[in-house]
């Protein structure tokens, strides 16, 4: 998660999961993101990237 808090980075990622044609494994990537961006406390930043998809 270095520079985890990136919009590019953020956006980049939210394109990539976007692209899971299987929605629990998408729910799963979108869980798991959240782990790691709390681990790295950057939580908020990804919460509000995330709301919107």
């Amino acid at each position: 998660m270095h520079s985890g808090e990136e919009t590019s980075i953020i956006q980049c990622w939210i394109e990539l999961a976007g692209q899971e044609p299987d929605s629990r494994r998408r729910d799963d990537c979108g869980g798991s993101v959240l782990v790691l961006a709390e681990a790295a406390k950057r939580l908020p930043v990804w919460n509000e990237a995330l709301r919107g998809t």
